[in-house]
């Protein structure tokens, strides 16, 4: 890393870390009122009483028929506790992840295989 890089990230991080850190807060705290999803590059996040799961669901750029796809077969753990889900949470989450692909006109499909990383 040049002393260029190191300077851009002590000026840069401690700014946008803070704003990151109030922005999942306010996430956290709106989860108390009702359950939602909220997505991201690779994965999508369940945030639900104060707690978040990630579920792996790819982005599929330039595939004209399909948006994402969702890896449901990997295991589902809260972030607070790290316990595993179990199978009738595990549903009730996919069905909430999918309900929300859907409204938002998302093109989605399972997977069975877990995500291909660093290829």
């Amino acid at each position: 890393m040049t002393t260029g890089q190191k300077i851009w990230r002590a000026v840069v991080e401690p700014v946008f870390g803070r704003i990151s850190s109030l922005i999942e807060q306010r996430r956290l705290r709106k989860s108390f009122v009702r359950p939602f999803v909220k997505g991201g590059r690779d994965s999508v996040r369940f945030y639900e009483k104060g707690r978040w799961m990630t579920i792996e669901a790819e982005l599929m750029s330039g595939s004209g028929e399909l948006d994402r796809l969702i890896y449901w077969r990997l295991p589902l753990k809260w972030n607070d506790s790290g316990e595993p889900l179990t199978p009738d949470e595990k549903e009730r989450v996919l069905r909430e992840v999918t309900a929300h692909l859907d409204a938002a006109g998302i093109k989605w499909k399972f997977r069975d295989a877990s995500p291909a990383r660093g290829v």
